[in-house]
């Protein structure tokens, strides 16, 4: 198997929600310290955190404008 899709592989069982010997059984690995690269997020997934994140700011800064604008208006 090439190691790109080894790996490919490796982060969907991780990514399935496997226990991790089974995990280590499907990869044939020895210890099972090995998969642990294939948990490491990928560019997708910080991508998608960081979006994740940065819509989350956007609503605490809205909150706090509507909460600014409330007060100075008593």
């Amino acid at each position: 198997m090439e190691h790109g899709h080894r790996h490919a592989y490796g982060y969907r069982l991780c990514e399935s929600d496997l226990s991790e010997e089974f995990i280590q059984k499907a990869l044939h690995h020895r210890n099972i310290e090995s998969q642990r690269v294939y948990k490491e997020p990928t560019y997708e997934d910080t991508r998608v955190e960081r979006m994740k994140g940065e819509k989350r700011l956007a609503e605490k800064r809205r909150e706090a404008r509507e909460l600014q604008g409330g007060q100075e208006r008593q």
